[in-house]
């Protein structure tokens, strides 16, 4: 199950991969504006929400440790990427990483990391 679902979850990677790749070319190196990353924080969050229920729909967990498990992968796969992404093909400095990662600093990419982690147990409980 837990092998399916994060095969489900490729995707998504590929997705955050490419958008990444092609910000990065139209914007050029140039950090965007705290509101740009904002935005882009909170169109993520909701995307992969949708993106999770969808595929909670379509492979359910069995319990709710599943469902936390899940979650925990789901997370880990998108920071390794978001850094990914933004190190090694976007040449981010680490103290860009810090500001998008911090929410104090107006960085959204912490709280949907978090979200990405629970959306599957809440889900689960809601469904």
């Amino acid at each position: 199950m837990m092998l399916r679902f994060v095969l489900a979850w490729l995707p998504v990677l590929a997705l955050l991969l490419a958008l990444g790749v092609l910000r990065e070319r139209a914007r050029g190196p140039e950090p965007p504006p705290p509101s740009a990353v904002r935005k882009g924080g909170l169109v993520a969050a909701v995307a992969l929400g949708g993106y999770i229920a969808l595929l909670l729909r379509a492979l359910p967990p069995p319990s709710a440790d599943e469902a936390l498990a899940m979650g925990a992968s789901c997370l880990v796969l998108t920071a390794v990427t978001r850094l990914l992404v933004g190190y090694v093909i976007g040449g981010y400095s680490w103290q860009r990483f810090r500001a998008e990662f911090d929410p104090t600093r107006g960085g959204p990419w912490l709280l949907v990391l978090v979200w990405i982690g629970l959306a599957p147990y809440l889900f689960y409980r809601l469904g």
